[in-house]
């Protein structure tokens, strides 16, 4: 996620960190939900791995696991199926615009 959202894209490389993000999503979607919905505390192990991407460094109202996170990745998704173009592929653009239905799904049924 961090790699296809929260960073600088970085030309093909992006399409295939969005459909390996994709697929993170599809498979484990509703735990990440649950776990961003209700966060354990982060071991300094682990820190690293959740740490903000570069493009929210700056946004201190976003925790590191959080739904607004979940919100900012949900927005990613969209916007790379939307408007991808010449960087993406259709492949890209359509895993894009099926992990965004699955998240507002997901987000949907699973709010509480």
């Amino acid at each position: 996620m961090q790699d296809a959202f929260e960073t600088e894209p970085q030309g093909q490389l992006h399409k295939y960190h969005v459909m390996a993000a994709t697929q993170w999503i599809l498979s484990d979607g509703q735990d990440i939900f649950k776990y961003m919905a209700n966060p354990l505390p982060i071991s300094n192990n682990n820190a690293t791995i959740w740490r903000l991407g570069d493009r929210y460094h700056y946004l201190s109202s976003v925790a590191v696991v959080s739904l607004r996170r979940w919100q900012l990745w949900r927005e990613g998704f969209k916007v790379t199926a939307i408007i991808e173009g010449g960087e993406g592929s259709h492949e890209s653009r359509d895993l894009a615009g099926r992990a965004t239905s699955l998240m507002d799904v997901i987000e949907k049924s699973l709010s509480f």
